[in-house]
């Protein structure tokens, strides 16, 4: 019995002390709700422009005017000029091979003989034919036929000279084919021929281009057109610009004349074609088969903002600061690159701040503190 109380007393002072604890614990103090830290980030201030979008283009080099040379006569070759040989350069009218011309010569001097023979022929029956007039008068008849009056003969006589003279124009230009000359200065590709060689009509002597013209054949896509605003259909006389670049010389830019655009689209790859004209001065320096960079660009657009790449939020977003210093987000749409910047095209007011920091968990709403970069665009 003495346990028990003991234990029921030791039980009841627990229970007191429990509670006198837990009633006397001062109770907390609220304390007042603090804001976040504002992020830190880069910005600028927006400069939207109008401008001009270039889009990149790749093609090759090509002569506007190739072409092979081909016999037209037969025989020997005599003589070829010492320009005459793979990579040389023939001016306009200059003599480059020379055929053994005395065939052509002998039938000349038959021709010419034949044409002595029918302006002889002619000249009599004029003759016989004025007489014969004049005696059919004599007798009085105002009747006669075209045979008695030579008009036949005469008739016969003029077309017999017609036909000499066909064939006279014919032997002097076989005659002419044997010095074999060009009407435009020429580099020469490939030669095919040598002297003492015999050459028939169809006989490929060269291959050559003309040393002054230039075209690039540039493929661009229609998503290209649509960014550097290039309407379609493409005119000749639309305000499109070409600048081509060879990797040899960065400094080096040529400004191309757009000469006409495919008339077909490839079905492949859904590529549309531009052929673009170089200056005859800078023929020496693309030669064909160069491969070339060109940047086309269309009509101009507004909007552009020139920026860092990461102020493209997300690839589609550029980030701006309202007056609360919260970001907001703001549609934009990736026009081009140039070095280290790129080109959007969005609806953002001038002087708006843009944050040019890489903001990967950004959203709307976001405090931030900005520091404005004064050497960023």
């Amino acid at each position: 019995m003495r346990n028990f109380l003991t234990a029921l007393s030791i039980l009841v002072i627990g229970f007191l002390l429990a509670f006198f604890i837990g009633t006397m614990k001062p109770k907390p103090q609220k304390s007042p709700a603090t804001a976040p830290p504002a992020i830190q980030v880069k910005a600028v201030k927006a400069q939207p422009e109008t401008r001009k979008i270039n889009v990149t283009g790749h093609g090759l080099v090509e002569a506007s005017q190739s072409i092979n040379l081909i016999s037209e006569v037969s025989g020997r070759v005599i003589k070829v000029h010492d320009n005459f040989v793979n990579g040389g350069r023939i001016n306009k009218k200059q003599r480059i091979v020379r055929i053994d011309d005395t065939l052509y010569r002998s039938e000349l001097a038959l021709v010419k003989a034949d044409l002595a023979s029918a302006q002889e022929i002619l000249s009599t029956e004029k003759a016989k034919s004025i007489q014969s007039k004049k005696e059919w008068r004599d007798l009085g008849s105002d009747e006669a036929n075209d045979l008695f009056l030579r008009k036949l003969q005469l008739k016969s006589a003029k077309a017999r000279l017609n036909s000499v003279n066909a064939r006279l124009a014919l032997a002097k230009q076989k005659l002419s084919r044997t010095l074999l000359t060009l009407p435009f200065d020429a580099n020469i590709i490939e030669t095919f021929i040598h002297e003492g060689q015999y050459l028939t009509p169809g006989n490929k002597i060269a291959s050559i281009y003309h040393s002054d013209k230039r075209q690039v054949k540039i493929q661009l896509s229609q998503q290209q057109l649509k960014t550097a605003n290039i309407q379609w259909p493409i005119r000749l006389d639309s305000s499109l610009e070409v600048k081509i670049f060879d990797a040899r010389n960065p400094d080096l830019r040529i400004q191309g004349t757009l000469l006409s655009r495919g008339s077909t689209v490839d079905k492949k790859n859904q590529l549309i074609e531009l052929l673009v004209k170089l200056d005859p001065k800078h023929a020496d320096y693309f030669l064909p088969g160069l491969y070339v960079e060109a940047r086309i660009s269309g009509d101009a657009q507004d909007n552009i903002l020139t920026l860092p790449e990461d102020a493209f939020h997300d690839k589609r977003y550029v980030l701006v600061i309202d007056d609360d210093s919260k970001v907001q987000f703001v549609p934009a749409t990736f026009l081009s690159r140039e070095n280290h910047l790129i080109q959007l095209q969005a609806n953002i007011k001038a002087g708006t701040s843009i944050i040019t920091s890489r903001l990967p968990l950004a959203t709307p709403g976001l405090k931030v503190s900005p520091t404005f970069d004064a050497t960023t665009p």
